[in-house]
């Protein structure tokens, strides 16, 4: 297996995976050709939902990196017609699958089994028939989410007009867990869900922020490189 979950990300709302690393799968040989190959079916591609990272009109269209979601990369997969590309294909169709599953279970573990059940119809997976137990209301245990409230009071403060890239938040959030020896560390997805859910938004530019907010605490704990990109 040439990809993994690792290789996923949210970004502009929605599942994707870097071009180059799509290209690295279906083993093309000089992988920068296949952000030509996206320049060349952008229209095609557009119809499957926002083509993430287009290159500026009057850029040359391997100037950025492109984030490809689910639809997107499987039919990049048919237009390399590549050695690699069934395989890629059915690599990728499994990659996407764990990553909704891993996405429903911390879904129902923080927001409860009713925000789960939403968010499986959102994703489109088929309809399913409950037992009456299974049918019954339940609620998730709010540890998860009083965790993330916790970090953002002893690590952030609101600050109008303030923003800090949503990597290096996240970043600071797992240095935190590891200090505080927490017996729960969430996804970024399911992090990024929390956060949003407290109130904060995002920003995109050439990456993502979040805005109104700037960290104060854990600059330390902080991967090398990533302090300095906040603002």
């Amino acid at each position: 297996m040439t990809l993994t979950t690792d290789d996923l990300k949210v970004i502009e709302g929605s599942v994707r995976v870097a071009d180059l690393r799509l290209a690295h799968a279906l083993g093309i040989g000089k992988p920068i050709e296949i952000r030509k190959l996206i320049h060349r079916h952008r229209a095609e591609l557009a119809n499957y939902g926002q083509l993430v990272g287009a290159p500026a009109p009057g850029k040359r269209a391997v100037a950025a990196e492109f984030w490809l979601n689910e639809q997107q990369a499987l039919v990049m997969c048919v237009l390399a017609n590549c050695p690699g590309s069934a395989a890629t294909h059915r690599e990728l169709t499994d990659l996407f699958a764990q990553h909704r599953i891993a996405l429903l279970r911390e879904c129902r573990l923080i927001f409860g089994r009713r925000a789960a059940a939403k968010l499986w119809r959102q994703l489109g997976l088929p309809a399913v028939v409950e037992d009456e137990p299974a049918a019954r209301a339940s609620r998730a245990a709010p540890a998860s989410s009083d965790q993330v409230k916790h970090f953002l009071a002893v690590s952030t403060v609101r600050r109008p007009g303030a923003q800090v890239q949503s990597s290096v938040l996240y970043a600071a959030y797992r240095a935190w867990c590891e200090s505080t020896s927490a017996d729960v560390v969430l996804t970024q997805t399911m992090f990024s869900l929390v956060v949003a859910n407290l109130g904060f938004t995002k920003r995109c530019s050439s990456v993502m922020f979040w805005t109104g907010l700037t960290l104060v605490n854990h600059l330390a704990a902080v991967p090398t490189g990533e302090a300095g990109r906040l603002l």
